[in-house]
Formats: C-alpha cells, structure tokens, sequence
C-alpha cells in the first residue's frame, strides 16, 4: 500500500470518525426537543384528585411519652424520669397544600396528640411537610384510593402530673411520621376513609411516640369521581 493509500484511508476514518461524533451528539439533543415538546403539548387528564386540597384527620390509639426537664443537670438523670408508659392516646391533624397528579398530593400541616396514664398527662404538637402519594394508582378501581402517608417537622411535646407541675419538657423536637391511608368515599369535592399513623418526636430530653387508627376527610379542588 502506497503512501498515498494510506493518506486517503486515514482521511476516510477521520471523516466517519466526525460523522459518528456529531450523530452521537446531536441525537440526545434532538431527542430531548422532541420529550421537551411532548411534555410541553400533553396534559395529564385528571381521574381522581388535583388542585387545591385541604383536610383533617383524627385518631385514637396507644402512646408512649418519655422525658426529663430540659435542664443539664435533669437530662438523662434517672431521679427526673418521667414516663406515662403504654397509654390511651390520641391525635388530630390538619393539612393544606394542592394535589400535583392524582397519586401526589404535597402540602404543609399541623398535628396535636396526647396521652395519659394515671396522674401523668402528656401532649405534644408538631408543624411541617405533608405528603400523601398513591403508589399502585396505575391498578386501577380501588387502588386509586389507597395512599401513603409521610410526615416531616419540628415541635414540642410535655408531661404534666395531676396537679398541673411539668415533670418533663421536650423543648424543640424532631417529628417524622408514617402512615396509610384509605379513601374510597367521595361525596362532592370531598373523599373520606379510614388512616393509620405512627408519629414520633424526639430531643435530647423527651421522647414520644403515638400509634393512632383514625378517620380523615379530604377535599379536593377537582374530583372527578
């Protein structure tokens, strides 16, 4: 193979080389402007809930609070523990936000819950993130309805003895809280069903933690039904 050969077999690889490089560059781009267009044109019919929400819960269950003042000294000293133990508990919830796709709501809520046992009584109460989403919404007919519930945010919590004294405060507490949630009843704009939430919160110098089976009502700016 002669010189000349060889320059003009390296100037053939060089020119599919370039032609290979530029189709590999530009096919992601082109295909990303068609995606980009796609979503741009198409809009989600809405099947079950979107827009505007807004709703309420209450529960009944068991909770355990556990804590110290919230003093240095008090603080994981056993002579300042106080525990209401397993007790009769309960909670309400309410929330607002707007429902992003049928099967993701987003929104921001408030939550209250409470126990007692003997002459201890106990509460707490927590502001943050409320997201509910609906995993199997693609099944269809019932599973439309069935969500999850997760909960992010920061409060307080207390333990009071029968006469009013505080034994334990929690001062600023971490909450996270999880739960199911079931809402096959729709009247109106509204959607109703049973829950079932654990919440817990935490700080250095109290915990407490609440298992609640409740009820909730939900409403929705669209609900086609």
């Amino acid at each position: 193979m002669t010189s000349a050969d060889i320059a003009e077999k390296t100037k053939l690889e060089m020119r599919a080389a370039t032609i290979l490089m530029l189709t590999l560059l530009c096919a992601p781009q082109s295909a990303w402007a068609q995606e980009d267009a796609d979503e741009t044109n198409y809009i989600p019919k809405t099947e079950r809930r979107d827009g505007f929400s807004v709703g309420l819960g209450y529960g009944l269950g068991l909770g355990n609070y556990v804590g110290y003042p919230n003093e240095v000294e008090a603080i994981n000293n056993p002579e300042y523990r106080s525990s209401t133990g397993t007790s009769l508990a309960s909670g309400l919830s309410v929330w607002l936000g707007g429902a992003l796709r049928d099967w993701l709501t987003v929104g921001v809520g408030m939550t209250t819950q409470g126990g007692s046992n003997g002459d201890l009584l106990a509460g707490g109460a927590a502001f943050g993130m409320h997201l509910e989403g609906f995993p199997l919404f693609g099944l269809g007919e019932l599973w439309r309805d069935l969500g999850i519930i997760a909960e992010f945010g920061a409060g307080s919590a207390l333990i009071e003895d029968g006469d009013g004294n505080e034994t334990a405060n929690g001062g600023s507490m971490s909450m996270v809280g999880f739960g199911l949630l079931y809402e096959p009843w729709q009247f109106w704009r509204m959607s109703t069903g049973p829950t079932l939430m654990y919440k817990y919160q935490f700080s250095d110098s109290m915990t407490a933690s609440t298992v609640l089976l409740g009820w909730r009502l939900a409403f929705y700016w669209t609900q086609p039904g």
